[in-house]
C-alpha cells in the first residue's frame, strides 16, 4: 500500500527549457534496484551558444515513482522525497515565504504531500513569484545536501553538455554564470509531458537551455572605401584599419537575456563611437539562426533622432538594488553612437541570439588615435525582491 503521507501525484513535469524554475516536482527515494544507469540531462547554450564560463553542480530533489507511460508520452507519475530532499525543500520554503511580509505569495503546505511535494505543487503558469522565489531560496538554503556522484564543478567549452545522473526524477543545477534550473527527466522512452489537461503544448524532459545572465557581445566589421570592400574583416581581438571617409559595416551578435520566471527585466544596447557617426536609418536586426526573419520592428532604436529626438533611454525608478540604488537608470545616448531599448526584443525572443547589422563612417582616425567603435549591453535581473545591473 502506497504512503500517502510522502507521495505526490504529479499531472505534469515541465523541462527548465521553459524556465530556471519551470519544473516543480516532488522528490522520491528509490533504491538501488531502481537506478537507471544511462539516464541523462543534456543542457544546452542558447542558439548553439557555448557553455565556456559555466560551471554546474547538480542536485537531486527526488526521483520517479507509478509513473503511467504512453509511448514517447508520460500521462502522469508520483514523487516522493527522502530524507535530505525534504528538509533541504522544508528549509527552502521558509527562506522564500520570509522574503515578502505579505503571505499572498507564501508556498502552501499541503496535507498529504512532503515538503519536497509542496514545491512540486507550485503552478508554473499562475505562480511565476513562487517559482522565482523557491528558485532562489533552494540556493540560499543551508540544508542543501551534496551534489550527485560525479555531479560537481561540470565544465565544458562545447555548445551542450550531458549529465549522468543516478535515476530518472527532478534535478537543480546551479550556474556560475546564470540562473539556477530545474528540470525533469524523461521515464523510459517518453520524454514529453504536458502541464496539465488544458495545456496545448506537449514539454521535452530531459533537456535544458542555460539562461545565461551574462552577456557577451561578438563584433565584426567590414570595411568599405570609394564603393569597394577593402581589407579582412576585423574582430576585436583582430582589428582592421580605417581612414577618414570609410565606411565601416558592423555586425553584433548578442544572446537576449532569459525572462523565464521573470529573471530579466530589462535589456538596453548603446553603441559608443570614436571618431565614427552612426549612418541614421542603417541599422537593421534579425535572428541569428533565422536570416529572413527581420525583426528591427522590435528594436526601439535610439539616434538623436527617433524617439522625438530623445537624448537618453528613460529607466524605471522604482527598479532598486538591495542597496537601495537606480537598477535602472537612464542611459545617454552617445554622441554620433546610438541606442537601443529592447523591452520587446525581451518579451518575445528571451534567450536567442540576435544579429544587430549598422553602419559608421569615420570622421576621424589617425596612427596614433584610430577610430573604433564599442557596444555595451545592460541587463536588469530580480531574484523576486530586488534587482541586479549587469553590463558588458
Amino acid at each position: 500500500m502506497r504512503d500517502n503521507q510522502t507521495t505526490r501525484r504529479m499531472p505534469m513535469i515541465v523541462t527548465a527549457m521553459a524556465c530556471a524554475t519551470a519544473s516543480m516536482l516532488a522528490g522520491l527515494a528509490l533504491g538501488p534496484s531502481a537506478m537507471a544507469a544511462d539516464t541523462t540531462i543534456t543542457l544546452q547554450g542558447a542558439d548553439g551558444a557555448s557553455l565556456a564560463g559555466h560551471t554546474f553542480d547538480v542536485y537531486r530533489i527526488g526521483t520517479y515513482t507509478d509513473q503511467i507511460l504512453n509511448g514517447t508520452r508520460i500521462s502522469s507519475l508520483g514523487v516522493r522525497g527522502d530524507t535530505a530532499s525534504n528538509a533541504w525543500a522544508a528549509d527552502a520554503i521558509g527562506i522564500a515565504n520570509a522574503y515578502d511580509p505579505s503571505t499572498a505569495d507564501d508556498i502552501a503546505k499541503v496535507y498529504g504531500y512532503d515538503d519536497a511535494g509542496n514545491i512540486a505543487n507550485i503552478k508554473m503558469d499562475s505562480q511565476a513569484r513562487q517559482l522565482r522565489n523557491i528558485s532562489k531560496a533552494l540556493a540560499q538554503s543551508s540544508r542543501r545536501p551534496a551534489a550527485i556522484q560525479g555531479g560537481a564543478n561540470l565544465t565544458t567549452t562545447r555548445s551542450t553538455l550531458t549529465i549522468n545522473v543516478p535515476a530518472e526524477g527532478l534535478y537543480y543545477i546551479t550556474d556560475s554564470a546564470g540562473n539556477p534550473i530545474m528540470v525533469g527527466t524523461k521515464s523510459g522512452n517518453a520524454n514529453i509531458m504536458k502541464n496539465d489537461a488544458k495545456d496545448p503544448q506537449w514539454r521535452t524532459l530531459g533537456v535544458a537551455v542555460v539562461k545565461s545572465k551574462s552577456m557577451r557581445v561578438d563584433k565584426k566589421v567590414q570595411v568599405s572605401r570609394d564603393g569597394r570592400t577593402v581589407g579582412k574583416d576585423g574582430t576585436a581581438s583582430d582589428p582592421v584599419g580605417v581612414t577618414v571617409g570609410d565606411t565601416v559595416t558592423n555586425t553584433v551578435e548578442v544572446t537576449v537575456p532569459n525572462k523565464q520566471a521573470a529573471s530579466a527585466v530589462k535589456f538596453k544596447l548603446i553603441d559608443q563611437p570614436k571618431g565614427q557617426t552612426y549612418v541614421k536609418g542603417s541599422l537593421s536586426v534579425r535572428l541569428k539562426n533565422a536570416p529572413r526573419t527581420d525583426i528591427t520592428a522590435d528594436a526601439i532604436v535610439y539616434d538623436g533622432t527617433t524617439q522625438n529626438n530623445a537624448k537618453s533611454i528613460p529607466g524605471d525608478p522604482a527598479l532598486k538594488t538591495a542597496d537601495n540604488r537606480p537598477a535602472d537608470p537612464d542611459l545617454a545616448i552617445p554622441a554620433g553612437g546610438w541606442g537601443i531599448d529592447g523591452r520587446n526584443l525581451l518579451d518575445k525572443y528571451s534567450n536567442r541570439t540576435i544579429v544587430i547589422t549598422y553602419r559608421m563612417t569615420v570622421d576621424k582616425a589617425s596612427i596614433t588615435d584610430p577610430a573604433n567603435n564599442t557596444v555595451h549591453t545592460y541587463g536588469t535581473f530580480t531574484d523576486g525582491v530586488r534587482f541586479t545591473t549587469i553590463t558588458d
